[in-house]
């Protein structure tokens, strides 16, 4: 067991947790396995709350995993293919491994990873838990794996190491898909003065991308990179967007809200956006406003002006994303819905009968006064 995850979060019920992790590892079917993880999942959540720094949000994600646990064991026979229905099984234990993994203690993780197939959970725990050690082996990951390779390159964000000056570079330099490009950018960016050849990407993309990298190569401070920020170029909003998401800290958010809510509104309006830019920057909203502070929410829903901003960008969301940020937004469901009953009753938001995210939200929260 991680000495300090079960200091810090566990207290009390290290031997229950201890007794689930070597449940899980002596399971003999898969499925089996998994029901351990949906019996680890109440007393994860009785810990969850308020915790903060790398152990608290590998604890979040952990239960975000264990409850689609939950529910696609709930549906095992409703798959007319059976290889469908163990493609998702084999799928979910691999990504509770990794949990299962840290669980035990940075050593055991670090030894167990390179004998199993990298994951996007892995990735946040690397992150999460700065292991500067595995840098070398997500980059070789990046090439063994490519339908990883956005994910792993957000990951190693997090790190300034020299080695990652030049993987950036070659990344913006050689690879064609636009997401893959720009988060490089911004890890060349993180990489301060290890990097002052700009002049040498101007070219690599077209017209858009090379304003991108003029943008980033004047950027100073995070005032400036999050003030300046272009809604008319698609590829700076995703940069901004990035940064936001990936390097400044969500203890920061609330102070620089209003030009975080320009970005969110800008990226939450965009519609039909070929490729996997549109995906991408959905999913940047989602995770942005997932990780919003308690305490800086709380301050947010209570300010007409910022309140009514947030709900403009929850509006424009698509309504599967909708309902994921909902699910994510440290606060209770029911305080957002009083206050926007407020907003409503007194005519300083409204809502369309026929198009409304927040309208649907209302009602599955028995809020039908003034609607």
């Amino acid at each position: 067991m991680n000495e300090k995850l079960a200091a810090d979060l566990l207290d009390d019920n290290m031997y229950l947790i201890s007794t689930c992790i070597k449940r899980f590892n002596e399971a003999t079917s898969r499925v089996g396995a998994l029901e351990v993880v949906v019996d680890m999942l109440r007393v994860f959540k009785e810990h969850s709350n308020g915790n903060r720094g790398a152990s608290g949000r590998i604890l979040r994600h952990f239960i975000e995993l264990a409850d689609q646990v939950r529910f696609e064991l709930e549906e095992l026979g409703a798959y007319s293919n059976d290889s469908v229905e163990d493609y998702i099984i084999d799928n979910l234990y691999k990504r509770a491994e990794a949990y299962i993994d840290i669980f035990q203690g940075d050593d055991v993780y670090c030894r167990n990873i390179t004998a199993r197939l990298l994951t996007v959970e892995d990735l946040g725990i690397i992150r999460e838990k700065q292991m500067s050690i595995l840098v070398p082996y997500c980059i070789s990951e990046f090439y063994e794996q490519p339908s990883f390779r956005f994910e792993i390159l957000a990951c190693l964000l997090a790190f300034e190491k020299d080695e990652l000056v030049r993987f950036f570079y070659e990344v913006v330099k050689n690879e064609i898909e636009p997401d893959l490009k720009i988060v490089a950018l911004l890890g060349l960016c993180r990489g301060g003065k290890k990097f002052s050849n700009w002049k040498n990407l101007l070219g690599v993309g077209d017209g858009d991308f090379d304003m991108l990298v003029e943008h980033a190569a004047g950027m100073k401070d995070e005032k400036m990179l999050l003030s300046s920020m272009n809604p008319d170029n698609r590829y700076i909003l995703f940069f901004t967007l990035l940064y936001i998401d990936h390097v400044l800290d969500p203890e920061l958010y609330y102070v620089f809200r209003s030009e975080i809510f320009d970005v969110l509104t800008a990226a939450s309006g965009i519609q039909n956006d070929p490729g996997q830019l549109q995906l991408r920057m959905l999913h940047s909203v989602k995770s942005i406003l997932g990780k919003m502070p308690s305490v800086s929410l709380k301050k947010i829903i209570q300010q007409d002006d910022d309140i009514l901003i947030l709900l403009r960008v929850l509006e424009n969301l698509p309504i599967e994303i909708f309902d994921k940020v909902l699910r994510s937004l440290h606060i209770p469901r029911e305080d957002l819905a009083r206050r926007v009953e407020k907003l409503v009753d007194r005519n300083s938001f409204s809502l369309d009968d026929h198009n409304s995210n927040m309208l649907a939200y209302l009602h599955d929260e028995g809020v039908d006064a003034a609607l």
